[in-house]
């Protein structure tokens, strides 16, 4: 090779070599936000009802300018929209500076994760109806969460009406007004040992949203999936049907929107990591089915109601076994656990449920240290 094809072929790997590590560091730099100098009313309208089912509102400028920090995405799949949880108290024993009264004067919201004291906490929360000399709790479930927030965006169901809403769908149905701030509170169980009650419940003739006919506990598990990452996981979407200029027109329609659960594994991850990173935004307090009467200290002294003092008596959904009826049962649930954890696709399918459990263990802890320090 001469001198100058020596140097013209140093030249060119320079050159390769160049763009190469432009490219691979390019996927670690912060990316350029697109921008838009302005919004119309109109505009932001919509946007502010659409971002209000997940979790927000934008505060735009007196013309229309769209903030600095809106067009960050975190993280970067579409599903997350914004970080802010303004109609949303969250955990004060963890991150919040807000007084007491705002939670004692907000909608307490359960969100119920199935067989986890959930029912109990339910016929707990009827009790305290009754004493605040109210109706029943509004009761969101996944069957009627459109309707339910289609109708607090309409307007037809009012927020000063109702203290208390409970379900396995309630989470983010306050984000659809902004008239009254709400506290969250849930009760979580171990993951596996969660799953297990629930395949023997639904054996012994227990209501339960999926089949456990003629399937083993593995097959029961991964047809059931990570059902508290599935409850965080679910948006819904809001869209304007017509006369979107004029909102008094009550145009808005709103439709369950599960796709961020059933996205890659590499989007689930994310997902999962953002809920672990903001589980203490989401709720006021995160109880244990495991330390159950804790737990109703806990919600007492947050909100101010009797939750200990006039439940911690009751029990529902908790099956009542004779010595060897239970003796035999507890055979069962050991064979079943050993079952799943010899499982890959179990493991898979429970991770998201595992990590969420851990993060809101440490949440737990932290309370319980506040509460008994107090």
């Amino acid at each position: 090779m001469d001198l100058v094809a020596s140097r013209r072929y140093k030249n060119a790997s320079l050159v390769v070599l160049v763009l190469l590590v432009f490219c691979v560091a390019s996927r670690f730099l912060p990316q350029e936000q697109q921008t838009v100098s302005t919004i119309t009313n109109r505009e932001a309208a919509l946007v502010n009802a659409r971002l209000a089912t997940v979790g927000g509102v934008i505060d735009f400028g007196p013309s229309g300018e769209i903030p600095v920090d809106y067009a960050k995405p975190i993280p970067t799949f579409s599903n997350i929209h914004v970080t802010s949880y303004k109609n949303t108290l969250p955990n004060p024993y963890v991150t919040s500076s807000e007084n007491v009264t705002a939670y004692q004067q907000s909608i307490l919201t359960f969100l119920h994760n199935p067989k986890s004291g959930g029912t109990t906490l339910k016929f707990c929360l009827q009790k305290l109806s009754r004493f605040l000399g109210k109706d029943n709790p509004l009761l969101v479930t996944p069957v009627s969460r459109e309707a339910t927030q289609t109708g607090f965006m309409n307007g037809v169901i009012k927020p000063e009406d109702h203290d208390i809403m409970m379900g396995g769908a309630s989470l983010g149905v306050c984000e659809s007004f902004s008239s009254r701030r709400c506290s969250y509170f849930t009760i979580v169980r171990e993951p596996y040992d969660r799953m297990i009650s629930h395949y023997f419940f639904c054996k012994e003739g227990g209501e339960s949203s999926i089949s456990c006919d003629n399937k083993t506990i593995e097959e029961f598990a991964i047809d059931a999936g990570s059902i508290f990452f599935a409850q965080l996981a679910l948006t819904v979407d809001c869209r304007c049907e017509n006369n979107c200029n004029d909102l008094s027109k009550q145009p808005w329609h709103c439709s369950n929107d599960y796709k961020t659960y059933y996205a890659n594994a590499e989007h689930k991850e994310e997902m999962l990591q953002y809920l672990v990173q903001h589980l203490d935004k989401y709720f006021a307090v995160i109880g244990l089915t495991e330390e159950y009467e804790v737990t109703l200290n806990l919600l007492q002294h947050t909100f101010g109601l009797p939750f200990h003092d006039r439940c911690h008596e009751t029990r529902q959904n908790a099956g009542s076994y004779g010595t060897q009826d239970k003796r035999e049962l507890d055979e069962k649930k050991t064979e079943a656990l050993k079952a799943m954890q010899a499982s890959q696709r179990v493991k898979e399918i429970l991770h998201p449920d595992v990590v969420l459990y851990e993060r809101a263990k440490e949440i737990y802890n932290i309370q319980k240290t506040k509460l008994f320090s107090t």
